[in-house]
């Protein structure tokens, strides 16, 4: 008996230290701002103009297709869920395709046009890779750290690739590209853009 007398103290006490705390807050204090949590391979629509540039939240930019860019401009909202994909199909049009992921995934024929800002919070770069493993650790400015492990086929196109290197992870998801790989993404190096991107799988922290 005196045993469950003490253990409800004991839970009262710790219910109202809990109250205490919360209501110890100074009034009028504001709520933390909101925060955008992606999926791996997702990017926010953070930037649009007529002419059709599309900045994303890192700052990276592409430019749609002339005979597109009003759809982007007039159509898509501002933090749209976007994915990148490169297009590797002969005459394909672009550089990239951009789809609009809230919008039934349609996409516009893009190329890419400057590279993110150095120093944002979602700006992405290269801390670790072991080009005989595979594995490559990507750090954000946030101080967030992801993991890639690359596609065995993709280690000889490791050469160029260097620590602090800024990249963009897109989707691997044209069906030809699909054929070849069972990896879902692709890391593309938005320093060097001459470079092959490199198809990649999450390891953890990615989802």
């Amino acid at each position: 008996m005196m045993r469950k007398i003490l253990s409800t103290i004991a839970l009262l006490f710790l219910v109202g230290t809990q109250l205490a705390a919360w209501q110890s807050q100074p009034p009028g204090a504001k709520s933390p701002a909101p925060i955008f949590l992606l999926n791996a391979g997702e990017h926010l629509l953070c930037g649009k103009s007529r002419d059709g540039k599309i900045e994303l939240q890192d700052g990276t930019q592409f430019k749609a297709l002339s005979a597109e860019a009003m759809k982007v401009y007039e159509e898509w909202d501002y933090h749209d869920h976007l994915s990148i994909t490169r297009n590797t199909m002969p005459m394909g049009g672009s550089e990239y395709y951009i789809a609009n992921l809230d919008k039934s995934g349609e996409f516009v024929h893009a190329n890419f046009l400057s590279e993110p800002y150095m120093h944002g919070p979602y700006t992405q770069f290269i801390n670790y890779i072991d080009p005989f493993d595979g594995e490559v650790s990507v750090f954000n400015n946030n101080g967030n750290e992801f993991w890639w492990q690359i596609d065995k086929n993709d280690l000889l196109l490791l050469k160029g690739w260097k620590k602090n290197d800024r990249i963009l992870i897109g989707k691997n998801d044209l069906w030809i590209e699909k054929m070849r790989s069972d990896c879902e993404f692709v890391m593309m190096n938005v320093d060097k853009t001459y470079l092959p991107h490199l198809r990649v799988s999450p390891i953890s922290n990615n989802h």
